[in-house]
């Protein structure tokens, strides 16, 4: 009801502000045609009371200068008050003027009484004036009418004075409530109008949102398409080189090659799991299941497990808590991907030397989590859009950062269901700081959660898939370095790829025969080409700084 009153409240505000300055525009007009009309009423004074032509060409000539001179103050004052103050003297130059004359020519018996409703008439017409103000010009025209009549010498013709007096009030009967039937109308139609342009806008803001995130969908299917590949390809062609080649290798080499197919297999997989969980929110299978946790432990051993990514950067990482964290009842699996998200992206987005905080704290009922940092930070814009699904702060071919654009919208979709909050501030430069509030129960020690062995390998596989596809998208990639082993061919070969593993694989398949050099982007790509001038340049389409193809090009 209180927005309601409030929409209500501003649409009356809009209407009066709406109002008023068509007002001000009819009033300034009319001044003007008032004015050339007062004159023109000496052909009428010609012929109705020739005795009085000149005495009344100098009242029409005064008055229609007044006109003239409250129609430049109006339309030049910069001062809307004063403005507003002036509208409502116009009306009293005309009708001023009528009475004056009515005084001169016999007050009752007058003819020109008519004058008035005249006026009262193009006032509500064409004047737009509000009720309260038309009811005010009515009844001074009134007072002025009785005073003139009974000061004038000689008895006073009842008669003829009620007679006059019934048409005046008949008149402003009629223009009253016609003007306020009027206004009625002149409301509804505004509302309409306000209505129509608030839905057209609405139409128009859903239909850019649906246009970006068609936009965003696409990039996302481009991004994930990627994401999936180059996992896929690594496997594939890791795969391969052991079967051809199994008599080469060491046990040693062997070994990092299926350590490459494992790492791989679990960052499809996680991928896969991210997908999955966005389908299960789509159709609400997403259900919450609370286990007993020592929470401080539990916290620390999140933070622990992604220390290593933060040294990889040299970022500094710590947690705190305000005070002992009881043991609560929360949904393990989801608070684990709330925390590895929120962290390793403040990973991603903090410059080397930065430092990340996770802070935890217990009151009534809520447990609050907060992860801060001192990374590049976002714009207005950026913080909009930051939950938004498919939506990332980069989404360009080029993007220095990767990631699928679903790791924060599904940590949001996560709390949702969790019932707690998240909220995000950032600057420009300076940083961004998550917040969650969680609702947690407190639980005893004896319902602590305790692995079962039965199921511990499989949950463990998904946990580190879970933290090695979180860990891929953190920006940490080695820089790539030329491999010239020693000179067994004239033909030097650059393989240009953001994805280490893959440039490794295509080196590691070419570096037997052929020199080869190594870019981690477009631009060092670029440069690399620009120094030694290589014979053949194998080049990935989507890599940051510049793509593929603007290599090609450039």
């Amino acid at each position: 009801m209180l927005n309601s009153a409030n929409r209500s409240a501003e649409a009356d505000a809009s209407f009066r502000k709406h109002e008023m300055a068509i007002r001000l525009k009819n009033t300034t007009d009319m001044s003007l045609v008032a004015a050339v009309g007062m004159m023109v009423g000496s052909c009428l004074d010609y012929f109705v009371y020739p005795e009085h032509l000149w005495e009344f060409f100098w009242i029409r000539s005064a008055s229609s200068m007044l006109l003239i001179l409250l129609f430049m103050l109006i339309k030049y004052l910069k001062v809307d008050g004063l403005k507003h103050a002036l509208l409502e003297l116009l009306a009293f130059v005309p009708l001023g003027a009528i009475l004056w004359m009515i005084y001169e020519t016999e007050g009752v018996k007058s003819t020109y009484y008519a004058g008035l409703n005249l006026v009262f008439v193009g006032m509500a017409v064409t004047l737009w004036w509000p009720l309260k103000s038309i009811i005010i010009q009515f009844g001074i025209t009134f007072l002025g009418y009785i005073i003139i009549a009974y000061i004038q010498d000689g008895a006073v013709d009842r008669r003829l004075l009620f007679n006059n007096l019934y048409f005046m009030i008949l008149t402003s009967i009629f223009v009253i409530i016609g003007s306020h039937l009027y206004l009625k109308s002149r409301y509804k139609e505004f509302m309409l109008s306000m209505d129509l342009g608030a839905a057209k806008k609405q139409l128009e803001e859903n239909h850019l949102q649906l246009q970006e995130l068609d936009e965003a969908k696409t990039q996302f299917f481009a991004n994930i398409s990627h994401e999936l590949r180059t996992p896929l390809t690594v496997i594939l062609g890791t795969v391969e080189t052991i079967q051809e080649k199994k008599e080469d290798k060491d046990v040693a080499e062997r070994s990092e090659m299926l350590a490459s197919v494992q790492n791989n297999g679990l960052r499809l997989l996680g991928l896969i799991n991210n997908l999955l969980d966005l389908v299960k929110f789509d159709q609400g299978q997403e259900k919450v299941t609370p286990q007993a946790i020592e929470t401080s432990v539990f916290l620390k051993g999140l933070v622990a497990n992604v220390t290593y990514l933060a040294e990889r950067k040299s970022i500094t990482l710590s947690y705190e808590e305000s005070m002992k964290l009881p043991a609560l009842l929360v949904d393990i699996s989801k608070l684990e991907k709330i925390i590895y998200n929120l962290l390793i992206n403040s990973i991603k987005f903090t410059e080397p030397g930065g430092v990340i905080n996770l802070k935890a704290d217990y009151q009534s009922g809520n447990l609050t989590l907060i992860v801060e940092d001192n990374g590049i930070g976002m714009n207005k814009e950026k913080l909009e859009n930051v939950f938004q699904r498919f939506w990332q702060a980069d989404s360009s071919m080029q993007r220095k950062f990767r990631g699928s654009g679903i790791g924060l919208s599904l940590t949001k979709n996560l709390v949702d269901v969790m019932n707690g909050e998240v909220t995000v501030e950032s600057e420009e430069g300076k940083g961004t700081l998550f917040r969650i509030t969680l609702p947690a129960e407190k639980a005893s020690q004896s319902d602590i959660y305790r692995h079962d062995t039965t199921v511990d390998a499989v949950e463990s596989m998904h946990k580190q898939a879970q933290l090695i596809t979180a860990a891929s998208d953190e920006v940490a990639r080695p820089l790539a370095e030329a491999v010239i082993p020693s000179e067994k061919s004239d033909l030097t070969i650059l393989i240009a790829d953001d994805e280490p593993q893959i440039r490794s694989m295509l080196a590691d398949s070419i570096k037997q025969k052929h020199n080869v050099i190594e870019a981690a982007d477009g631009q060092e790509a670029y440069d690399l080409v620009d120094h030694y001038r290589p014979d053949v340049v194998l080049l990935d389409f989507m890599m940051p700084e510049m793509t593929g193809l603007q290599v090609c090009k450039k």
